[in-house]
């Protein structure tokens, strides 16, 4: 087998992209323990589509089980409004299947696989978690992209949810 050689510039990985508004489709999920292992991660995948230099770049977004009170927000952006049980609880569109103990092994099926939501994306400093100081990313770089806000597809109003 021939060795396999890579550059510097493609280990470094892409650099984040100017905030602005983007639109993503979410491609499925890939669910996983958040480091505590008291909840879990969703991590829906988003993908910029429609971008003339950007097209297909991952956005990244946790969608964590702590943190229910952004879901509406976050489904509004791709035009699905939570509904609501007979309880008066909300329950999330579609299932995920799979052993309870091990969301890595979850397979979600539902409405919202392929939707497309436009989001607000901002360029944020990596800030080392433990010390507060500014570091690096992963890929090397100073700052990175976080989500700002999804718009909200089901009423036009604007801003749904952000990560404030």
């Amino acid at each position: 087998m021939p060795k396999i050689k890579v550059s510097k510039e493609e280990i470094k990985g892409q650099p984040p992209m100017p905030a602005g508004i983007y639109t993503v489709a979410l491609k499925g999920f890939k669910p996983a323990f958040s480091q505590k292992k008291d909840s879990v991660n969703l991590n829906p995948q988003l993908e910029v589509i429609n971008h003339p230099e950007y097209n297909n770049r991952p956005v990244y977004e946790s969608m964590n089980t702590k943190a229910k009170f952004r879901w509406k927000g976050i489904l509004a952006g791709f035009g699905i409004v939570l509904q609501e049980d007979g309880a008066g609880d909300f329950e999330f569109p579609g299932e995920f299947v799979g052993p309870e103990n091990d969301p890595s092994q979850w397979r979600y099926t539902g409405p919202l696989l392929g939707l497309t939501a436009q989001v607000k994306l901002k360029e944020v400093q990596v800030v080392d978690r433990l010390t507060g100081n500014p570091t690096m990313s992963r890929q090397g770089y100073p700052t990175q992209n976080e989500i700002e806000a999804y718009i909200d597809a089901t009423d036009g109003k604007g801003l749904a949810v952000g990560n404030s």
